[in-house]
């Protein structure tokens, strides 16, 4: 409640690249307050402000908690999760960090809504265009994606060969929600 007080109370004084950043952490404020769509609110004028001062990813890593709010928090909102993740697939298409996000989001929308032949074909978009980034970290997002589908389709040993590798890389004085989602992932 407080940042999103302080977040208001100077969003005039914002840069326009700043003022994206600040009505992206308003709408995530948003959504912790369980005022999801207040969140969506946000979230659409972060997008438009990102766009207007030339920031590329952050409209298209926004989708993520946009998609995330229209399943978790509207009641299973596919269409508007999709509908807003597919005004960015053009978005400089040979950027590759926007277009990771965007395979990220829209196979997160289709495993989640069964939707499993798209979950696969995003998954393995965003898994080459993280090796071809060479970013372990966004290869990591879109495998847990990807693991999750295969197991939907009961190929549970391609599933738990990717949760194996990424386990393997996990220290164990590690306190990150990441690394236990992935142990759970494999225990699963």
């Amino acid at each position: 409640t407080e940042v999103k007080a302080m977040l208001e109370e100077n969003l005039s004084q914002f840069s326009l690249r700043d003022k994206g950043e600040a009505l992206s952490l308003l709408g995530r404020s948003e959504l912790n307050l369980r005022n999801p769509k207040a969140a969506i609110e946000q979230l659409t004028a972060a997008s438009r402000a990102h766009l207007e001062a030339g920031n590329l990813s952050a409209p298209i890593r926004d989708t993520t908690t946009y998609s995330y709010t229209c399943m978790y928090s509207l009641g299973l909102r596919f269409d508007l999760a999709r509908e807003h993740t597919n005004q960015f697939q053009g978005t400089l298409p040979q950027h590759y960090e926007s277009q990771h996000f965007y395979h990220w989001s829209q196979a997160r929308i289709s495993q989640r809504s069964s939707d499993h032949r798209s979950a696969l074909t995003h998954s393995k978009r965003g898994r080459q265009l993280g090796q071809r980034m060479g970013n372990q970290k966004f290869e990591d997002y879109i495998n847990h994606e990807y693991s999750n589908t295969l197991q939907n389709l009961g190929k549970f040993e391609e599933s738990a060969a990717i949760f194996r590798e990424r386990v393997s890389r996990i220290s164990a004085d590690s306190l990150h929600c990441e690394d236990a989602i992935n142990l759970n992932g494999l225990g699963w």
